[in-house]
């Protein structure tokens, strides 16, 4: 087995080991539960669909994205084991991708609890499924690059407090980035500001998806903007590597 292998094996063995992390989970189907068929007013809608749910997703996801990434890091730093890992015959790489998909993985398991929702509307009705099965993808790959922004704000933190805190505040402002009305009255920032972080707002991208549309564009961004802050943690992740 590989490297990367080896260590999502062993995160995924710790992370099932923890009553904590089944809580975790537990809190989010539950949320998602409670948020489809009380504030949402599913059954006065008349209309068998999930729209409510990933409408709700982004901001369901930050708190569980903060939550699997702050114990990414900070553990092995406050426990000092940080330095054991680095002494093992692995590439940094394969080490922070294994963890990475580890934490991901997870993300999905959560996701995947949430499905029985999805049984549900088609026992009620007769719901757009595909529709249902883009607006799962689009929460994987949110989720999987909101892990990634979380991964980086964790990573600079000494302790799980400091790092959930960071990583909430990380994934938080990044949904709310593309706020242009926001950001050019409060803040009187140029327009080509405006602009550029209303192209890098997630909401926006993870919008149509949430109503069943997928587009290549909007593939293409969750991709890299993942790509783009994992070879951030792996550029701070190499400056954690002993000098020789």
């Amino acid at each position: 087995m590989s490297s990367t292998g080896t260590v999502i094996l062993h995160e995924l063995r710790g992370r099932a080991t923890r009553p904590g992390n089944w809580v975790l989970m537990a809190a989010f189907s539950l949320s998602a539960t409670v948020g489809v068929f009380f504030p949402g007013h599913f059954f006065a809608k008349g209309r068998a669909d999930l729209t409510i749910l990933f409408s709700e997703m982004p901001w369901m996801l930050a708190p569980l994205t903060a939550a699997l990434a702050m114990g990414l890091w900070a553990e092995e730093r406050s426990q000092g084991t940080l330095e054991l890992l680095r002494s093992l015959p692995m590439r940094p790489s394969a080490l922070l991708i294994g963890k990475y998909a580890a934490a991901w993985l997870w993300l999905l398991l959560a996701l995947i609890s949430t499905m029985p929702l999805w049984l549900t509307v088609n026992y009620l009705g007769q719901p757009d499924n595909r529709a249902i099965l883009v607006g799962y993808l689009g929460s994987a790959l949110l989720g999987g690059a909101s892990l990634a922004v979380a991964t980086v704000a964790a990573q600079l933190a000494r302790d799980e407090v400091t790092a959930f805190v960071g990583a909430m505040l990380a994934s938080v402002g990044y949904l709310v980035l593309g706020d242009a009305s926001m950001l050019g009255s409060q803040f009187a920032l140029p327009p080509f500001v405006v602009r550029a972080s209303a192209a890098l707002d997630m909401l926006a991208h993870f919008g149509p998806m949430a109503r069943g549309v997928l587009g290549a564009g909007d593939l293409a961004y969750f991709v890299l903007t993942t790509l783009v802050w994992l070879g951030g943690a792996s550029l701070i992740l190499q400056c954690w590597e002993p000098r020789r």
